[in-house]
């Protein structure tokens, strides 16, 4: 069994996801195609709200400042049927 150290709310690996809080993985941020890097992307060039950052908003709806901008998968995170159903077609049809 792997055991992995508690964080502080404050440290900046904490993540919140759906009300329980986790040490550690990939930030959702670094799976969106809008992002650049330190922290920062194109709905927010100044850098992501860290209530974002920390998954406690999740940004697929209008947030303030955000340039009407809001969270898209890369390709290779997007498990929309759209997108299934791309990649389906590209390799076997």
């Amino acid at each position: 069994m792997i055991q992995i150290s508690e964080l502080k709310k404050d440290d900046p690996n904490y993540r919140f996801v759906a009300g329980e809080g986790i040490t550690r993985g990939i930030n959702l941020c670094l799976m969106c195609t809008h992002y650049r890097k330190e922290h920062k992307c194109d709905a927010f060039p100044e850098g992501i709200p860290h209530e974002i950052w920390i998954l406690k908003v999740f940004h697929n709806k209008p947030y303030p400042g955000d340039n009407d901008i809001t969270y898209k998968p890369l390709p290779e995170y997007d498990t929309s049927i759209e997108n299934i159903k791309a990649t389906y077609d590209k390799y076997f049809t």
